[in-house]
């Protein structure tokens, strides 16, 4: 478990919410620099997409992309 992109892409992504809901990320810049699903639903949705849509969409796509990269490191392990 500790060793998959999975889990440490979505705990990074806890952690970059975590502090943007204590205050430390005041004006949201490191959330919304680390989120391009985030970036994209800004652009079209305007300032309608609310804070809770964007941490979903900020855990959701680390995620995702943790689960690509796990996927990419076992068929390089099953093909060598």
């Amino acid at each position: 478990m500790f060793k998959t992109a999975r889990f440490w892409l979505s705990l990074l992504s806890l952690i970059v919410i975590i502090l943007n809901l204590t205050g430390q990320d005041d004006k949201n810049l490191l959330l919304f620099f680390t989120s391009p699903l985030g970036m994209i639903a800004l652009e079209y949705f305007g300032n309608d997409v609310s804070q809770e849509v964007n941490y979903l969409l900020h855990i959701g796509f680390w995620f995702a992309i943790g689960w690509l990269i796990d996927l990419l490191i076992s068929r390089l392990r099953r093909n060598v």
